[in-house]
């Protein structure tokens, strides 16, 4: 197999799990993974969005865009977007992008945490920790890597929001 062979398949194969993770499977009720049931009854969250790569920033992605798409949806899920506030979770988007030696593809990884002020028992303490964390990457070529990572930035976002529904559900049952 030649680089492009490989990337393809690697491409491929991410496009195969973008599309299985878009709509998600998460156990409802008492067997809902507790990292999601801590999204339970969000309605409000601020949002950071830290700046792209250099690479993904050449291909015309910036930190701004994605935050005004996620705003967007956030809004429409009925979840209030806030500059600053220290007491409501916050979501935090990391993407990272590298071109690996010998491949004709821009790799990218992008991290979603949701940090959230939570009790420590064990110390007495409340602390502010990522209680979520959702992982999106992909290889494309730079001519189309923009749109593979916007779609990356869509699962990623929708995932919360469908996480955040299915979380506040469990918990009114």
């Amino acid at each position: 197999m030649n680089a492009r062979q490989i990337t393809c398949s690697i491409v491929l194969l991410l496009v195969v799990a973008a599309a299985a993770s878009s709509a998600p499977i998460v156990p409802s009720g008492p067997n809902l993974a507790h990292d999601v049931l801590s999204l339970a009854g969000i309605s409000k969250v601020a949002l950071d969005v830290e700046e792209m790569t250099p690479l993904l920033r050449a291909a015309g992605l910036s930190a701004g865009k994605v935050k005004l798409a996620w705003s967007k949806a956030l809004q429409g899920a009925g979840i209030e977007v806030v500059d600053d506030d220290v007491d409501v979770p916050r979501l935090h988007l990391r993407t990272k992008a590298s071109v690996e030696e010998g491949l004709t593809g821009i790799g990218f990884a992008s991290y979603l945490q949701v940090w959230q002020p939570v009790r420590i028992e064990r110390l007495d303490r409340k602390l502010k920790v990522p209680t979520y964390v959702y992982v999106m990457g992909g290889v494309d070529s730079a001519e189309n890597i923009a749109s593979t990572a916007n779609k990356s930035f869509r699962i990623l976002i929708n995932g919360f929001i469908e996480r955040v529904r299915i979380a506040s559900k469990a918990v009114d049952s």
